[in-house]
C-alpha cells in the first residue's frame, strides 16, 4: 500500500465515521459502497469489517456489501461470523459462486463438514466439478480406540479394559450416521462383567444454522456374580471304645464360592437440537435410559463460547437434570470444558465432570457410565494431533472418583486411552 493511498483511505474513513454516530440518513448508498470498496481494495480487513457491520446496522444491506464483509471476516479467520455474511450474499444473488465457495470452506474450518456437504447439493454441475464435490465419498472416517481404568483399590477392583471401533458414513448429502462398536470387561470382588455395546447416531443440518441429532445405545451385559455361601452342619463322632460316653457334638462351618450368571439388555436414547451462532453454539436435548432395574429420564443443555469466532478456542458448559425410579428425586450433573488449538494440528480438551445421584448419559448417549457405583467427579485431559486430512491420533488421561451405592465406600480410577482416526476416502 502506497503512503498516498493509505493517507487518502484514512482521511476518507475519518470523513465518514462521524456520520454513523449521528444519524442514519447522513450517508447514502453511493458513499457506503465507495468506502467499503476502497477498504476492500486496500485489503484493510479490520476496518472493512467494522465499517460493514456499522453500515448493516444502519440498514444498508446489499450483495456487494455482504460479500466484502464475508471476505474480510474470512481473511481475519473469523469463519463463524463470515458464514452469516456469505449466506446473506447468496440470498441477494443465488448465482454467486464466490460466496458459495467461501461459505463451503468456512464450514470446513469450523469443523462442520456435514454442513459443507449439505451446501454442495446446491452447486451447479460446473461449479461442483470445480470444487471436486460431484462425487463425495460415502465414508467420513474410521476410528479405533482402546483404553483401561486402573483403580487405587486393586484388591477389590481389577483393571477395566475396553476397545472400540467407530465408522462414520453419509447417506446422501445431509444424513451423517455414526456407528460405534464397543467391548468392555472388568472383574472385581462382587462380580465379573463383560459387555458388548452398539451406538448409533444420526445428525442432520437444518435451516438457520441448526443441527438435529438422534441417537440410540444398546448394551448386552453378561455378568458373573460371586457369592460366598456359608454352610453349617453338626457331626457326632463315635465313642473311642465300646461302652464309653459319646463325645460332644461338633459344629462344622464351610464356605463355598457360588457363581451366578446373569444376562441383561440395556437401552438409551437421546435427542438434541443445536444452534450455531457467530460467537457461540447452544444445545438442548433429552435422553432416557433403561438399565437393569433402573429407568432414568434426563434433560440436557449446553453452551460453547468461541471468543475468536473460529475454532482456535472454545469454552463450554453442559448441564444434566436427571431423575430415576429408584430415588424419585431430581439430581444435577454439570461439566465445564475448554478446547484449545495449541499449535498447527495439535488440540487439547480439558473437561471436568461433577455429579450427584446415579449415573447419567453423556455426549448424546455415547458415554454411559453403567457401573453399579456412580461417579462423583471426573477430570480428563484429551490431546489430539491432526497429521493430515486423512490421519489423526487422539488420547485421554484422567482421574475419576467413584462411590459404592450400598456401603458408601469411595475409590478412584486413573483413565488412559489411545485412538487412531483415518479417512482413506477423503477427496476434498
Amino acid at each position: 500500500m502506497s503512503c498516498c493511498k493509505k493517507y487518502c483511505l484514512v482521511l476518507l474513513s475519518l470523513m465518514f465515521a462521524p456520520f454513523f454516530t449521528k444519524a442514519q440518513d447522513t450517508l447514502n448508498f453511493q458513499q457506503v459502497d465507495k468506502l467499503s470498496y476502497a477498504l476492500y481494495e486496500q485489503s484493510n480487513w479490520k476496518e472493512l469489517t467494522s465499517f460493514c457491520n456499522t453500515a448493516i446496522k444502519n440498514n444498508y444491506d446489499y450483495y456487494y456489501l455482504r460479500l466484502r464483509a464475508g471476505i474480510a471476516a474470512y481473511e481475519l479467520k473469523h469463519y463463524r461470523s463470515a458464514i452469516a455474511h456469505f449466506k446473506k450474499a447468496i440470498e441477494f444473488n443465488s448465482d454467486d459462486v464466490i460466496s458459495y465457495e467461501y461459505l463451503y470452506y468456512c464450514y470446513l474450518y469450523c469443523n462442520r463438514p456435514d454442513a459443507a456437504r449439505a451446501l454442495s447439493s446446491y452447486f451447479s454441475p460446473e461449479f461442483s466439478k470445480h470444487m471436486k464435490t460431484q462425487k463425495l465419498s460415502v465414508f467420513s472416517d474410521i476410528s479405533a480406540e482402546a483404553g483401561t481404568k486402573l483403580s487405587d483399590s486393586l484388591h477389590l477392583f481389577k483393571p477395566a479394559n475396553f476397545a472400540q471401533l467407530g465408522i462414520n458414513h453419509y447417506i446422501g448429502r445431509r444424513l451423517l450416521f455414526a456407528h460405534v462398536f464397543n467391548i468392555y470387561e472388568q472383574k472385581e470382588s462382587r462380580f465379573r462383567v463383560t459387555q458388548a455395546q452398539y451406538y448409533l447416531r444420526l445428525s442432520m443440518p437444518l435451516k438457520n444454522e441448526m443441527r438435529f441429532t438422534a441417537a440410540t445405545h444398546v448394551i448386552y451385559d453378561y455378568t458373573t456374580l460371586t457369592q460366598n455361601v456359608v454352610s453349617q452342619y453338626t457331626v457326632q463322632d463315635p465313642p473311642p471304645r465300646q461302652g464309653a460316653p459319646l463325645p460332644p457334638v461338633r459344629t462344622l462351618t464351610t464356605i463355598t464360592v457360588k457363581e451366578e450368571f446373569e444376562q441383561s439388555m440395556g437401552f438409551a436414547a437421546a435427542l438434541a437440537l443445536t444452534k450455531h451462532c457467530a460467537l457461540a453454539d447452544f444445545e438442548i436435548g433429552m435422553s432416557t435410559l433403561v438399565l437393569d432395574s433402573v429407568k432414568q429420564g434426563q434433560l440436557n443443555g449446553g453452551v460453547w463460547y468461541y471468543p475468536f469466532k473460529n475454532n482456535t478456542l472454545s469454552v463450554g458448559l453442559t448441564a444434566n437434570l436427571h431423575n430415576n425410579n429408584k430415588t424419585q428425586k431430581f439430581k444435577m450433573a454439570w461439566s465445564p470444558q475448554i478446547t484449545a488449538h495449541i499449535y498447527k494440528g495439535f488440540y487439547v480438551n480439558a473437561c471436568y465432570f461433577s455429579n450427584t445421584g446415579l449415573n447419567v448419559t453423556e455426549q448424546n448417549a455415547l458415554f454411559i457410565n453403567n457401573s453399579y457405583d456412580y461417579t462423583l467427579q471426573r477430570l480428563t485431559l484429551s490431546p489430539s494431533y491432526v497429521f493430515s486430512r486423512k490421519l489423526s491420533v487422539y488420547g485421554t488421561i484422567g482421574f475419576e472418583e467413584k462411590k459404592q451405592i450400598n456401603s458408601g465406600f469411595i475409590y478412584h480410577y486413573n483413565l488412559f486411552s489411545l485412538g487412531l482416526r483415518i479417512n482413506p476416502f477423503k477427496n476434498n
